[in-house]
């Protein structure tokens, strides 16, 4: 981390998909408020060809609130942060063991709209599932909603607690 407080992202090592110039970083265990302001500067100095990039990471237990979101929808509270962001959605859980893959790709540049990409994103998950036996499926009409509770039941049945996705 550096003295701003801000996720040193440029300090942790990087792999570069030689086919589509991807850069992954394995951050490892990051601040989820830290990891936040660190996308938020990325985003902000990307120049036209800054590469797209992958940051894999955890966090430690934390719900965000998202723009939908409303801390009344906590059901009950469990000690757990809770942070109002600037994403989609209502209520995410963070927490340790979560594998999470955080994706600073320039859509412009793509040509991708936000659905298409989220669309992309649930069919790489749906064919990561299948090497695993995993049968899952998207809804058509409502892309990364119908995936996740199919992923919940589906993990929770074949691994009980040792494998979790996020």
């Amino acid at each position: 981390m550096s003295d701003d407080g801000i996720l040193a992202w440029q300090n942790h090592p990087a792999m570069t998909d030689r086919e589509t110039g991807v850069v992954v970083r394995r951050l490892g265990v990051t601040d989820y408020v830290a990891c936040w302001c660190a996308m938020q500067a990325f985003t902000g100095a990307r120049t036209p060809v800054t590469p797209d990039e992958i940051w894999l990471t955890e966090h430690a237990a934390i719900y965000t609130l998202g723009l939908a979101g409303r801390r009344a929808h906590l059901l009950r509270d469990r000690g757990v942060p809770v942070l109002k962001v600037d994403r989609g959605g209502q209520i995410t859980y963070h927490g340790p063991g979560q594998l999470i893959a955080y994706l600073l790709f320039d859509l412009k540049r793509a040509r991708l709209g936000v659905r298409e990409m989220v669309r992309r994103i649930e069919n790489a998950v749906i064919e990561w599932l299948a090497g695993f036996a995993i049968d899952a499926y998207g809804k058509h009409d409502a892309p990364g909603r119908e995936l996740a509770p199919v992923l919940a039941r589906r993990l929770a049945a074949a691994s009980g607690a040792e494998r979790n996705v996020a």
